[in-house]
């Protein structure tokens, strides 16, 4: 079953809401996906999506410049909020992880015995690298 999410964007006061499947979002978002409207549910651009308010088609002109649906619906997954569910926090964390070690593996040798150090001996560093890392880039998208 999708879980769908609601991705909010605003823009000079006014707010605009999309109803998402939550790992579609995902992979548009990391490049996975070329087509913004396989993403979402409802081709529509909302108020409050909670209540089925729709926005009018002159905020969506004067905040996008076009009432395009497709490049609106674009133009809000790339700067909205999108939120990411537990299962994606926790991907995510786990392949930083293994970019982690795979880097340390590639660039750390003992200079006793030349072979590489194993870089798993060193996850809980990698871990703590990585809940600083997600923290800090969500703080710089606020």
């Amino acid at each position: 079953m999708a879980k769908i999410v609601i991705v909010k964007y605003s823009h000079a006061g006014d707010e605009f809401e999309i109803l998402v499947d939550a790992d579609m979002a995902y992979e548009y978002i990391n490049g996975k996906r070329s087509d913004p409207l396989s993403v979402v549910e409802a081709e529509e651009v909302f108020r409050d999506a909670r209540k089925g308010e729709r926005q009018s088609e002159d905020k969506i002109k004067k905040a996008f410049g076009t009432t395009d649906v497709a490049k609106v619906i674009d133009m809000i997954l790339k700067k909205g909020d999108v939120p990411i569910t537990t299962e994606q926090r926790q991907k995510m964390a786990e392949e930083k992880r293994k970019q982690i070690i795979e880097i340390i593996a590639k660039n750390s040798i003992d200079p006793r015995t030349k072979p590489a150090i194993r870089a798993e001996h060193h996850s809980p560093i990698i871990r703590l690298y990585i809940l600083i890392h997600m923290y800090t880039t969500q703080i710089v998208r606020m």
